[in-house]
């Protein structure tokens, strides 16, 4: 399998890191669980495994207010759980959590403050976003910036920096971005992927997130976009299994890479590879 866009994220520049390739053997010898704690980790989010009721999926609504943040969340979760209000002087200032099961899957929602817009001190902001990380990083989790389908101006541009710096490249790996106010995409008889390509700042932003959006029209209350995001989150948890796949048989890795699995797995047990396995 080829694994282009996947592997590349997590690559280096080749003349600073050649001392970073690692070979399986000396590896596995340093730390015999890493690679298939990994395997098991992650294989509780392949697309199998996930529609089996034992994985609990932890979705974290990241964007300005107004974005349609406690929206999505209501049409994640098929029920009014958060309050949703056009105004833009309804700022909630903390983070509220709700689950449920969604087309078989348990899902716990953290809707989150309009931390870019916000009166908050930036301390503070960042004190309430490491608490919700604590809490929802236990377990399987994926970010999704809610951002309008609309014109991308320099507001837009600015909260997305501004959660990019908050979450850190790590957590950009599992973010999506997802756009609301699909409906008036499909008044205008016009499809996402029509309207990223037609607007050259939206089309470079899901370039560099490698392709993961998705849209919401969340007037729509019926389960079919909740369940293609699920399909598209479990896609990649998928992927990230068969890279770990992929290191096992082949032998040859980049050390970065290997730094990436093994945050990826700690991000999901609360703690390092080798204590947990213990």
């Amino acid at each position: 399998m080829h694994y282009g866009n996947i592997l590349h994220p997590f690559s280096s520049k080749a003349n600073s890191h050649q001392s970073n390739k690692l070979k399986l053997g000396n590896m596995t010898e340093q730390s015999p669980f890493k690679i298939k704690w990994l395997i098991l980790s992650i294989e509780g989010m392949d697309v199998s495994s996930l529609y089996h009721v034992k994985a609990c999926l932890n979705m974290v609504l990241l964007g300005k207010t107004g974005a349609g943040k406690s929206a999505t969340g209501n049409t994640i979760l098929g029920r009014p759980a958060f309050i949703s209000k056009k105004s833009s002087n309804t700022i909630t200032q903390d983070v509220t959590v709700e689950s449920g099961t969604v087309c078989g899957v348990q899902v716990k929602v953290y809707d989150t403050p309009g931390f870019c817009d916000t009166q908050m001190r930036e301390q503070e902001i960042q004190e309430k976003f490491q608490n919700v990380l604590q809490e929802c990083e236990s377990k399987p989790c994926v970010f999704l910036l809610v951002m309008r389908a609309d014109r991308f101006t320099a507001e837009e541009q600015n909260t997305v920096k501004k959660i990019e710096k908050l979450l850190g490249q790590q957590r950009i790996q599992k973010t999506w971005i997802l756009f609301t106010r699909g409906d008036e995409l499909e008044d205008e008889n016009m499809t996402i992927e029509d309207f990223i390509n037609d607007t050259e700042p939206w089309k470079k932003l899901i370039q560099k997130y490698e392709g993961r959006y998705h849209v919401f029209n969340n007037k729509n209350k019926t389960s079919d976009q909740v369940n293609m995001l699920l399909k598209k989150v479990s896609k990649l948890y998928k992927q990230f299994k068969e890279m770990a796949m992929h290191v096992l048989n082949n032998g040859v890795v980049m050390g970065d890479a290997v730094l990436v699995f093994s945050r990826f797995t700690q991000t999901h047990t609360g703690g390092g590879v080798e204590e947990n396995m213990n």
